[in-house]
């Protein structure tokens, strides 16, 4: 859970917080998606750990799940680049969704800690 909530914290901030959360050499949406994606992947294979959230949580959390699998997927990839990130109305979405987790989690607001997973910069 300590995963998942560092996830909807980091997708719920300002692209510039958002940024200085990865290293430079990283695309930093794609890792934003990938990480809440790493992060649900336990509760999607055993739905049963969800059980303990209520209603609301659950749904709050398949609202913001089902945002990024919308904006996913070759026919989005417009979605995906830096103006996108900056200025688009799908991150401001994704960004307000990941806050309503926040506030039915009574998860804080704030941003969390710099992301301290290992990132090798490639050739």
């Amino acid at each position: 859970m300590n995963r998942l909530e560092w996830a909807v914290r980091a997708l719920s901030q300002p692209y510039e917080i958002q940024e200085a959360l990865f290293p430079d050499f990283v695309e930093v949406a794609d890792e934003l998606a990938l990480t809440f994606e790493e992060a649900m992947r336990p509760y999607i294979d055993c739905p049963s750990g969800l059980d303990m959230l209520t209603t609301a949580q659950r749904a709050a959390l398949s609202n913001l799940d089902n945002c990024l699998m919308r904006m996913s997927g070759q026919e989005n990839l417009h979605n995906w680049t830096m103006e996108a990130f900056v200025d688009s109305i799908e991150w401001a979405t994704l960004r307000n969704l990941a806050r309503q987790v926040l506030i039915v989690m009574n998860w804080p607001l704030s941003p969390p800690l710099r992301n301290s997973d290992i990132y090798v910069c490639g050739p």
